[in-house]
Order: C-alpha cells, then sequence, then structure tokens
C-alpha cells in the first residue's frame, strides 16, 4: 500500500457519494456496478472483510440507487451468495436480456487459505459461482459451476482462479461473457480468458486464454461495418495487456500494449466499457478507468479510445479522483448520457471507502459526445 502524499493530486470530478465506508470492524473492497435500467437503478457490489488481506473476505454486500434517492441504501449483506466454509470475493455482474434475469457471479475460495498458497502448492480452492434476480429484491440459491463439465475439467489444470472482478457483458448476439483470469500449474503465471454462454446461461464454457503473461480483466464488445468485436483489457506489468477476439471469446489475437495506459508498483485492476458516442453512432469507442500514478494506487482517471484496435490512440482525459484510489468500475448511462463510477478511495488509505461519482461527458472532457 502506498503511502506517498497526495497533496499535488487532481480533484474530484462530477457528483461523489460514499457508499462503502470502513469502521474499525470491516473494511470494504473490490467494487462493481450496475445499472437496472427497467427499474432506473445503480447496484453497488463490494467485497465485506474483516482486514486489509483477500483471504479477509467474507461475504459480499449490495447497496442500492434509486432514481430521485439522494441516498445509497444501507448496505446489505448477499446471504445466498456464500459457501461454508468459503469466503466469498470477487463480485461481477452481467445482465441477461431475453430473459431480464440478472446474474450475479463470484469466486467462493476455501476458508481462509492465500492465493499464493495455492500457487505454490498447485491446488486450486476457488469455485465458480452465481445467483440470479430479476427484481434485485430476492435472490436464487446458488449454482456452483466447479465441476460441471468443460469447466471442470479446465480447472484441474489450474493453481487457481478469479473472475474478473468488475461487470460482465452480453453481445449483441446474446453471449454472455464472464471476463477471468488463471494461474496455470505449468508455469504459475496467470493468464486472461473469458468464461461465455450462448444458450442464456444454460451452460458454460471456458474460452482459450490470452497467451501473453496478465491478470484481472474487463471486457467489452466493439461493433464496426465489420460486425463484432470482443476487446479484453487486462492487467500487465508496467503497462496494461489489450487483446481482440473475432469469435466472441473462443480466442484471442495477439496482445498489445498500450504506452499510455501505465500501470503503478504491483499493478492494478481497470475498468472498461464500450459506447457508441452521440456524434457518430455507428462507431464504438471505450472508455477505461484506472489509477494514473505510475508509482502508486492513487489518481483514478478516465482514458478514451476513438480507435478501439488502435493502441496508440489511448488519451488521459480526466481525473475523476484526485488522491488515493485503487479498483473501480464503470457503466455507461445512455438514456440519461452519463457515465458512472465505482471507486476505492480515501485520503488516508485508498481502501478507507468506496465512492459513487456520476459524471456527464463534459466533466470527462468529452465535449464532442
Amino acid at each position: 500500500m502506498g503511502q506517498g502524499s497526495s497533496e499535488s493530486s487532481p480533484p474530484t470530478v462530477g457528483v461523489k457519494q460514499t457508499v462503502f465506508r470502513k469502521n474499525s470492524k470491516v473494511i470494504y473492497r473490490i467494487p462493481a456496478l450496475f445499472y437496472f435500467e427497467e427499474k432506473e437503478m445503480f447496484l453497488a457490489f463490494a467485497e465485506k472483510r474483516s482486514g486489509p488481506r483477500d483471504e479477509d473476505a467474507e461475504v459480499l454486500v449490495m447497496s442500492k440507487l434509486h432514481k430521485g434517492d439522494n441516498q445509497w441504501s444501507e448496505p446489505g449483506e448477499l446471504q445466498k451468495a456464500h459457501m461454508k466454509p468459503c469466503r466469498t470475493m470477487s463480485p461481477c455482474p452481467v445482465y441477461e436480456r431475453t430473459t431480464k434475469t440478472l446474474y450475479l457471479f463470484f469466486n467462493c475460495v476455501y476458508d481462509k487459505v492465500p492465493e499464493r498458497t495455492q500457487i505454490d502448492k498447485k491446488i486450486n480452492l476457488a469455485r465458480l459461482c452465481y445467483i440470479t434476480t430479476k427484481d434485485a429484491q430476492t435472490w436464487s440459491e446458488v449454482t456452483d459451476l466447479t465441476d460441471v463439465g468443460e469447466i471442470g475439467e479446465k480447472v484441474k489444470d489450474w493453481s487457481t482462479f478469479a473472475i474478473g472482478p468488475g461487470h460482465g457483458i452480453q453481445t449483441e448476439n446474446n453471449t454472455l461473457i464472464i471476463p477471468a483470469y488463471a494461474y496455470h500449474k505449468d508455469t504459475k503465471k496467470p493468464h486472461a480468458f473469458v468464461f461465455s454462454s450462448s444458450d442464456i446461461g444454460k451452460t458454460w464454457h471456458v474460452e482459450k486464454r490470452i497467451e501473453e503473461e496478465c491478470g484481472e480483466c474487463q471486457v467489452a464488445e466493439v461493433i464496426d461495418s465489420k460486425g463484432s468485436h470482443l476487446y479484453c483489457n487486462a492487467r500487465g506489468s508496467k503497462v496494461r495487456v489489450e487483446a481482440v477476439s473475432e469469435n466472441y471469446g473462443k480466442t484471442f489475437g495477439k496482445a498489445k500494449h498500450p504506452k499510455v495506459l501505465t500501470e503503478p508498483k504491483y499493478g492494478c485492476q481497470g475498468s472498461v466499457i464500450a459506447f457508441q458516442p452521440r456524434v457518430d453512432k455507428t462507431q464504438t469507442w471505450l472508455l477505461f478507468t484506472h489509477p494514473s500514478d505510475k508509482k502508486e494506487r492513487k489518481d483514478v482517471a478516465v482514458y478514451l479510445n476513438k480507435s478501439p484496435f488502435n493502441s496508440d490512440a489511448w488519451e488521459k482525459k480526466r481525473t475523476i479522483n484526485g488522491g488515493r484510489s485503487a479498483y473501480s468500475d464503470v457503466v455507461y448511462v445512455e438514456k440519461e448520457d452519463h457515465f458512472a463510477c465505482l471507486v476505492e478511495c480515501g485520503k488516508n488509505s485508498e481502501y478507507d471507502q468506496i465512492d459513487f461519482l456520476r459524471c456527464t461527458p463534459g466533466d470527462l472532457g468529452l465535449d464532442t459526445l
């Protein structure tokens, strides 16, 4: 955890509200954000932890913000998203349009066993699970996919794995995509890939990994005159790792390294979305949030790419949280033409709280929208 001063950091832009705040007993980490368009409601998810370590995770929590409300609801524990004696981690919501069902994917990891122990001993203790809802009020029982079919066979090759964290997507052909990464027993190195379902969540597949070493990731669908392309942005060493799939994540092309998208020391998670600018609905642009400091986790900024297949086309637009800040998850609310983001941040530590930021295109310097 960095301890440098943030006095010179840029100010925060847009409207900001605290959703989850730590206290003497609880820390909240790993945000995921979903906008329930039919309900005109934001859902914020996070891990509730007893301490700062990953193995201190306990359960997932959720808070709601309805249209017209000034405050977020009190965080509530998602008791259905749990398997004893596991800790629940890495929330990853994805909406299935056909059945109007929200899937909340997550990992259940056995007891207090650290990720490093699993990697060193080559014993995977993580499980792939989800619960579902249609109204964000009542949730299904947990479904555990870890030992099912193709996934069960692939897991045998992994020391451990995790999803996202952050949101998944549904493509224009209704394929559900869950970003993920796994440490492979043969190399002890992480590689990003996706879980996918082409039958509205009935069966799930493990697609081929990005060949270059990379970890936590998110994906976005880029649509142009040639069709649909799945873009992946993953945590790397010194700079981010990008790769594009032409078959909905089944395989990814050669990895690229966008020079503008630098990593802080030890790296950090980042969030990416695709959206169609109002100036030209035939185009797809990418928007990315991530700490912009090269040494520490601070100054989370927004980056824009108007040419998604050109790694050199990224440009930094605005810092959306000046000072200590780390993981984030961003969405675009097309109907109201604004961006919303959850971000870990704080004055003394980047893990003091998780804030919700709402920004207009103008706030972000995207005046051409």
